[in-house]
């Protein structure tokens, strides 16, 4: 079973929560898909509007090595030069 990760920062609507736990289900190449069904943060109507599921850049993530154990767990390499290099890779078609 994979590690809770924290969140430092998210924004819902006009409300900003801050330093709460969610399970990792996937990872995206700068983002994760997290598990809100357990976190006391979000209230029950939230968590049903939200389908219990929320998507954080990896940047708002206070432990974001625990992203390696989860599928598509590689960790972004955030360096202007890696954008730069996968822009020439790429052949500059999205």
């Amino acid at each position: 079973m994979t590690e809770n990760v924290i969140v430092k920062r998210y924004k819902y609507e006009e409300k900003t929560l801050k330093d709460f736990e969610a399970m990792p289900i996937r990872t995206y190449e700068f983002s994760a898909l997290l598990d809100i069904s357990d976190s006391p943060a979000f209230t029950k109507k939230e968590k049903d509007y939200l389908n219990r599921r929320i998507v954080v850049s990896i940047k708002t993530i206070k432990n974001p090595d625990v992203l390696r154990s989860v599928k598509g767990g590689k960790l972004p390499s955030y360096s202007p030069n890696a954008v730069k290099n996968a822009e020439r890779n790429d052949g500059g078609q999205s």
